[in-house]
């Protein structure tokens, strides 16, 4: 046998580790946590003596409040405090006593710190003091909430080009700063790269950094840095610059492009003489998919030679812009983890800073900024043929406003809903109420209002602005056009009128940063008119309708990417993905060639993102904030961005961007039941019953009763549920949501005939996705009441209906439902087979949700095979997806899955964990969609196969009363009582047991001949009613 290699000792829990780990295995201490690495003619440093202790709520030097410990090294130990002189939370950094004991080192170190407190960029943590107290030295440091790189590359191993390249650019900003001013990193790693709450890249551990300035001279053998990072010239003791840190990123892209690191070495010195001189393998070696042109930049970054490497990282930052990011139509999602909960605080990287909380800046008040709402022109041409000008050139005047900071524009949209709900939509002038309608509704200082004329062959179009306080002309404003393909060009010649006119904070609105409506919106006339008959049809619901408006608009104009942005949303509306996925890429890639507008390409690239790269939502986040960026009262992007912060259920984000937009606009009927929605699923039904406003002029009373019933509904109020619902449908007959809605309550209140007569009224009347989505709640009640025949011919009825409609969304929700019905009747291997093929299409569709939810799946049904090892890898694979998404909601089905694996291996109490790590992470119910029931059928199984059998019965109790939780999973719920008498049977609670199985043959009274469950559940029943001892009880598997 040959010789193991030497070992290395962690410095935390002095376990011996292989030569080769970089993490302890016993403890997951980093063991490259030295920042100055010993060679042989080095003396040793003395023996740490002082363990700086300091439990929490201790004080240190009079002012620093200890709250824990949360990282520490050779060098010293790293805490959460709460100043209490400033009254903010910081990381102190405390120095062992034996590393400050030499003058020269503790000089130096006060110097580098100097330097470091000198740096100020958003991509770098900032040092804030440093001090001696009680004989320690210490320093303080910025506090921010996330990861290390270290940690995210651990979890999830090898990053997209996307996810890597938007890293090392945020590492580029922070390194071309530091070396502005004279600083060199000198160990730069994964470890002190750290991902924030907000996804953004900060770079700490400048502290060890040295100016280009400083002396060169060393100690002999003392060698600075991280041996698997460092650059040649470091690990041959020669003086470092700005290309010694491009040396070191480069084994870090080439690290998060390989999921390795350049070179491997059983030896510190081994390694060091790897960076000397030996080659780097190419990338592509191991990823064969990479950029060739990514590849060669990542190489160049490695050359020995400093000369050959990029001069700057400017320069590096320049060529990673232009060779590391793809064109838009092919970039790849991807996602940096940013875990929740204390342990995302734990970041165990060098211990020369902390990661807690960041404030982000607060954007300003709503309203600060002036407010203009845009009438639809009057035509005074004669000609009613031109009567699409009106919304046309309302749209060119709003688009052109749009690209101005410090200006509130009220959208298309918002205008639309405004004018139809006071009924001016047909108006062809407006009289003073009605502009005072207008100003009241869309909470806007100014109104534009303006018309067009034809005299001979010239257009003339006049524009005034008024001031809705004094009803005086703030402004007015004319050009004159011969053709109308000019008409473009005139609005252009308007609108810096109109913003001189506006009173703005700090001057007046600031200028287009455009390039002109021709490029950014169109400049066919004909063009124009199809797409606002689009948009028309868009804001009507009419989606069908709208795609074909818009695809005529293309078919006049192929470079309009508002058109093909509009088409992909109407697509989206009717479940068409894939076709709403190439529309918006062909959106992408005009955008980018500059046939957008920055703000309309970043909300483009933002619903690409959300919707088609959701496993990559922070890149979403950012280009919805870039938005808010141009004008922080934008409420297309404000909406935007609270919709993705709801759907990723990150809550109190969601609300504050919702109560921003209602302070703007508190006429918008559906940013109160958006508000309301975040509030029951943050667990507060009243306060959730009380945003909605009873004055209809706030809320159309048919939508808050329907709110209201949807909340009454969540909390298990089925008979007020059901009244309000019942007014909503009086008040506004034909409401699908609100027909489905009362099918729900009426199937919770046990009322199945009512409430499939409700869901059947919806698959005969309604259009194809409201169809589809009748059946989803059809098929459930039939699993309810035990009728599988009847659930599979309804879920392949979805199926049918999903293809034919070309509704990808729903088909790999159908897949899944048709998955789980063949696993309910033991038919294991077809069960399979369509999970298999819901994920494939989910991952053809970058559908993470449902991706993540067949996984799972995938995974119990694996288990139920007897394919443990099958599961386990499905199980990695679900833990990945959900740890690179983003999507941290979804975490509940990898728990659920390891739940399964470790209740079949008998280890009951792992399994009980994870299942209640699932719940947790469920909010109120706020939905149609909950999913609770299947969490808590976990848990239940997993007391019972454990022989708890009470909390196997108050599990099952819970079950029994959840409302919208078990809607859409009948068959949990109804064999839920089955299960339930047996339980009490094992308790010899007869009278409970009786009531449990009588409850489960009401259920089932219409199910399927043949079922065995209600076969034994008579037998037991009948036993129960005879005087005597009962028969032995019989066993039935668990579902």
């Amino acid at each position: 046998m040959s010789a193991l290699p030497p070992g290395r000792i962690c410095p935390k829990c002095q376990a011996s580790n292989f030569a080769s780990d970089v993490h302890c295995f016993n403890c997951g201490a980093n063991l490259e946590d030295e920042t100055t690495l010993s060679l042989p003619d080095k003396p040793d440093l003395p023996a740490a003596t002082d363990p700086l202790d300091f439990p929490p709520g201790a004080r240190f030097a009079g002012r620093y409040l200890i709250v824990e410990e949360i990282g520490g090294g050779a060098t010293g130990r790293v805490f959460k405090a709460r100043d209490t002189k400033l009254d903010q939370t910081v990381a102190l950094k405390m120095i062992r006593p034996e590393r400050a004991a030499s003058p020269e080192a503790l000089g130096f170190f006060k110097k580098e710190t100097s330097l470091a407190r000198s740096l100020s960029q958003e991509n770098i943590i900032r040092v804030y003091d440093l001090g001696e107290s009680e004989g320690v030295t210490y320093l303080t440091m910025e506090c921010v909430a996330g990861q290390s790189l270290d940690q995210l590359l651990r979890a999830s191993g090898p990053l997209t080009e996307t996810a890597a390249v938007s890293i090392a650019r945020q590492v580029c900003r922070a390194l071309a700063a530091a070396h502005k001013k004279g600083i060199v990193h000198r160990d730069l790693k994964p470890q002190n790269i750290l991902l924030d709450a907000d996804g953004r890249v900060r770079v700490a551990d400048f502290g060890l950094a040295r100016s280009f300035e400083l002396p060169s001279g060393k100690a002999p053998g003392r060698i600075v840095g991280t041996p698997a990072y460092m650059p040649p010239e470091q690990a041959a003791g020669s003086e470092a610059d700005g290309r010694s840190d491009i040396y070191s990123l480069g084994v870090i892209l080439y690290e998060m492009l390989t999921g390795r690191r350049p070179f491997a070495a059983g030896s510190a010195a081994e390694l060091l003489e790897k960076h000397l001189h030996e080659k780097p393998k190419p990338l592509r070696t191991w990823n064969p998919g990479l950029s060739h042109r990514l590849e060669q930049t990542v190489l160049q970054c490695l050359e020995k030679d400093p000369a050959r490497r990029p001069p700057t990282a400017g320069r590096l930052l320049q060529s990673l812009e232009e060779r590391g990011k793809p064109a838009p139509a092919a970039r790849r999602a991807a996602r940096l983890v940013l875990p929740l909960g204390a342990a995302a605080l734990l970041l165990a990287a060098l211990g020369l800073f902390l990661v807690v909380t960041r404030k982000p800046a607060r954007p300003p008040a709503p309203g600060t900024f002036p407010s203009v709402a845009v009438m639809y022109f009057e035509n005074n041409t004669g000609d009613p043929s031109l009567d699409y000008l009106r919304k046309g050139l309302c749209y060119q005047v709003i688009q052109s406003l749009l690209q101005s900071a410090r200006l509130r524009v009220i959208t298309t949209d918002r205008m639309f809903a405004i004018l139809r709900d006071k009924g001016l939509l047909k108006n062809e002038t407006y009289s003073t109420d009605d502009l005072k309608h207008v100003a009241e509704r869309a909470q806007a200082r100014y109104i534009l209002q303006g018309s067009f004329a034809k005299i001979g062959r010239v257009y003339k179009i006049n524009s005034f602005l008024l001031d809705a306080e004094t009803w005086e002309t703030a402004g007015s404003t004319q050009a004159e056009v011969e053709d109308l393909s000019q008409l473009n060009a005139a609005v252009e010649r308007m609108t810096p009128a109109v913003k001189a006119s506006l009173h703005s904070p700090g001057g007046p609105a600031a200028a287009s940063s455009s390039g002109g409506l021709d490029r950014i919106t169109t400049r066919s006339p004909e063009a124009l008119k199809n797409f606002i008959e689009g948009e028309t049809l868009f804001f009507e619901g009419k989606f069908a309708e709208s795609a074909e408006a818009y695809r005529n608009a293309i078919g006049l104009d192929g470079d309009f990417a508002l058109a093909y942005r509009g088409l992909a949303a109407a697509s989206l509306y009717q479940s068409k993905r894939a076709e709403a996925k190439a529309n918006l890429e062909k959106a992408l890639a005009l955008a980018a060639a500059g046939r957008a507008s920055p703000r309309d390409r970043h909300l483009i690239e933002g619903l690409y993102d959300a919707v088609f790269r959701s496993s990559f939502p922070d890149e979403a986040v950012h280009q919805y904030r870039q938005v808010l960026s141009i004008s922080p009262d934008d409420e297309e992007g404000l909406r935007h961005l609270g919709s993705l912060y709801r759907n990723l259920e990150e809550w109190s984000k969601a609300r504050d961007c919702w109560e921003r937009l209602l302070a703007l606009d508190k006429f918008n009927p559906f940013l109160y039941i958006n508000l309301s929605t975040i509030y029951l699923a943050e667990g507060l039904p009243e306060k959730a019953v009380d945003i909605l406003p009873e004055d209809p002029a706030l809320l159309p009373p048919a939508l808050r009763r329907r709110q209201v019933g949807l909340i009454d509904l969540c909390r298990g109020r089925y008979e007020d549920a059901l009244a309000a619902v019942n007014q909503a449908l009086e008040q506004e007959s034909g409401q699908t949501t609100a027909l489905l809605l009362r099918g729900n309550i009426r199937q919770l209140q046990g009322d199945a005939a009512a409430a499939r007569e409700d869901y059947l009224r919806i698959i005969r009347d309604a259009d194809a996705a409201s169809q589809a989505l009748g059946l989803r709640f059809l098929a459930a009640l039939c699993l309810q009441e035990g009728r599988f025949d009847e659930f599979r011919s309804r879920v392949a009825q979805g199926l049918d209906i999903s293809r034919r409609g070309a509704m990808q969304d729903e088909e790999d929700s159908f897949l899944l439902m048709e998955a789980a019905g063949f696993q309910l009747r033991d038919n294991l291997a077809a069960a399979e087979e369509s999970a298999r093929r819901a994920v494939r299409l989910a991952e053809e569709l970058n559908d993470v949700i449902v991706r993540a939810e067949g996984l799972g799946l995938l995974g119990h049904v694996l288990l139920a095979r007897g394919n443990a090892a099958g599961a386990g890898e499905t199980a990695e694979r679900l833990r990945l997806l959900t740890e690179t998404s983003g999507l941290r909601h979804l975490r509940k089905h990898y728990f659920r899955l390891k739940g399964a694996i470790a209740r079949q291996a008998g280890d009951y109490a792992s399994a009980a964990d994870l299942g209640r790590m699932a719940v947790a992470g469920l909010p109120f119910p706020y939905s149609l969609n909950d999913d609770h029931a299947v969490y808590y059928e976990s848990l239940a199984l997993t007391a019972e196969t454990a022989g708890d059998t009470d909390r196997a019965i108050g599990i099952r109790r819970d079950i029994g009363a959840l409302t919208s939780g078990r809607l859409l999973f009948g068959d949990i719920y109804g064999r839920n009582y089955y299960r339930l008498g047996k339980l009490y049977l094992r308790k010899n609670l007869k009278a409970e047991a009786a009531d449990a199985f009588d409850t489960f043959l009401r259920l089932w009274a219409r199910a399927d001949a043949g079922r065995p469950e209600i076969a034994d559940a008579r037998e037991e029943l009948a036993a129960l009613k005879i005087p005597g001892p009962r028969p032995a009880s019989k066993t039935v598997p668990a579902p």
